[in-house]
């Protein structure tokens, strides 16, 4: 597959999970719920989550893109705000150490990221802000967890309310049954990602500063 061909596909598959909609025309669409996540422990917790669009532009752009994805986390005091090429993935908790898991979605992510052999970003949460760990430090228990396609296709169709385990396992329905026939954790272990930055990576300097993913803090309380 060439360079070209595997960032199409790569964004095909974002297109599916969510990444653009498909309804009448938006001005900026807001979209916030609050969502069950199940850790690796059983254990079920709520964490906020906060998104909105950009004005969409008919007809070949009826809705808009994301801006950004937050998550919120308000007992251990945790906030996220990444830009909307990093869509999180992974939330866990171990020994009241949150964490949160990225996977790339091509190869110019990939070449800004140093091309990780895992094809995925890994974080820890300091109390006051996200350190970039290795991926053995993050639970290797952990699984996906958060829900990729918060978007209908129309707006009354978004994600709104509490939004249930089930509910997230419907919306993302092509997702968990990727995960299921393939024994993956996460998207990183799945096709097309597996093994997309060794597969697009090329011999050239490596960039002066690794990109920051996160977009200046926003945080209002998880409101």
């Amino acid at each position: 597959m060439t360079r070209h061909a595997g960032y199409l596909f790569v964004k095909t598959v974002f297109v599916l999970l969510g990444t653009l909609g498909a309804a009448s025309c938006s001005n900026g669409d807001e979209i916030k719920w609050t969502e069950e996540v199940r850790l690796q422990d059983g254990k079920v917790i709520q964490v906020k989550r906060r998104t909105e669009l950009t004005s969409g532009g008919f007809p070949v752009q009826k809705r808009g893109f994301q801006k950004y994805h937050e998550v919120c986390y308000a007992p251990l005091s945790v906030y996220w705000k990444s830009k909307p090429e990093y869509r999180p993935e992974a939330f866990e908790i171990v020994n009241g150490k949150p964490y949160m898991k990225v996977t790339l979605g091509s190869f110019n992510a990939c070449r800004l990221h140093g091309y990780p052999e895992t094809d995925a970003l890994y974080y820890e949460w300091t109390g006051t802000g996200w350190k970039q760990i290795r991926s053995d430090e993050f639970p290797p228990n952990a699984r996906l967890n958060l829900l990729q396609n918060p978007l209908g296709n129309v707006a009354a169709n978004d994600v709104r309310g509490l939004v249930s385990q089930r509910e997230k396992e419907s919306r993302d329905a092509s997702v968990y049954y990727s995960l299921k026939v393939t024994g993956a954790r996460g998207l990183n272990e799945t096709p097309p990602f597996k093994g997309i930055c060794r597969r697009h990576k090329v011999e050239e300097p490596a960039p002066a500063k690794t990109t920051d993913i996160f977009l200046p803090s926003e945080d209002r309380g998880c409101e």
